[in-house]
């Protein structure tokens, strides 16, 4: 859905529908009322994700806010097209260059603290909070994996680790910062997904050697067999977040499946004859982190290692 396809309540009255023929009509199933004075034709609503939904509310929000307020948080996050994951988004984060006032209301919640100039950009005509700044933000208030996912993604799209510790510099004392030098030390941008940068929170729980992402196995002789999101060298096991070893399956798009994963069980079998055990896990399980560790140790038994 586009920006220009949800009504405001400033819209319809200039186009002479009455606050009671909006109120019928969202009765009536036309409209869905997205938050005060904000509506969207309901067929629209019903096929649009959560972050969609969000960021028409955003912008609208945005448009409507004190002049120098700027999306922030899990609102700017979206807008600068990072994963949000594990963070509530019935609200629309703002934050304004203020000492006080600020207010959070059922669907917005405007923050207030120093924002310099070098903390905030332009995105599509939108004002918002740097990837840096938003990054921070989000590591102070929504929780160590919630922040891992947005953090990794940030670096992945080129975001230095300098400019994290830079904006954490510009904020003594601010609350929430212990976390968020946590979450900006543990980031790897090489994590190629939410489950990848999950799974990363997951196996940081328990005491496993050291880990390795996007690991390259190679044969005798050099050549690549696979590269897995995981591995755990001394114990001769790789790990997979969703269950499929990496084989440059986007080298050759358009193979036929069937060729997709005969190759896949050929480099499978190179890799276990180079002793390397596999160990696989998906979405749901991210949720029990001992499960995965259960099948990381079981597959050091399988290649005879043991912790």
């Amino acid at each position: 859905m586009t920006p220009d396809q949800h009504l405001t309540r400033k819209s319809a009255h200039a186009r002479g529908i009455t606050d009671e023929e909006l109120t019928a009509r969202c009765r009536s199933g036309q409209l869905t009322r997205l938050h005060r004075g904000l509506y969207v034709p309901a067929s629209a609503h019903d096929s649009m994700s959560p972050a969609a939904r969000h960021m028409v509310a955003a912008r609208q929000v945005l448009s409507d806010a004190r002049a120098g307020a700027a999306l922030s948080h899990s609102s700017a996050a979206l807008l600068h097209g990072l994963p949000v994951w594990g963070v509530p988004l019935d609200r629309v984060h703002l934050t304004a260059d203020a000492a006080s006032g600020g207010k959070v209301s059922k669907h917005r919640a405007l923050h207030t603290s120093p924002l310099p100039p070098e903390h905030l950009t332009c995105v599509d005509g939108h004002l918002a909070t740097t990837i840096a700044r938003t990054v921070v933000d989000i590591a102070r208030t929504a929780g160590f994996e919630a922040a891992v996912v947005v953090g990794d993604a940030a670096l992945r799209r080129g975001t230095s680790r300098d400019e994290l510790r830079s904006v954490l510099a510009s904020m003594r004392r601010w609350k929430g910062l212990p976390v968020a030098r946590k979450v900006v030390d543990f980031l790897d941008g090489r994590s190629e997904s939410v489950g990848e940068s999950r799974s990363r929170v997951a196996l940081d729980q328990f005491p496993l050697p050291p880990i390795e992402v996007q690991y390259p196995v190679r044969d005798e002789n050099g050549f690549l067999v696979a590269r897995a999101d995981f591995a755990v060298p001394s114990l001769r096991v790789l790990g997979e977040f969703d269950g499929r070893i990496k084989y440059g399956r986007a080298l050759n798009p358009g193979q036929p499946p069937e060729e997709v994963l005969w190759r896949e069980k050929q480099r499978e079998d190179k890799a276990r004859d180079l002793d390397w055990q596999f160990a696989r896990w998906i979405w749901r399980e991210l949720s029990t982190p001992e499960f995965i560790y259960a099948k990381i140790l079981r597959a050091a038994e399988r290649a005879g290692r043991r912790l």
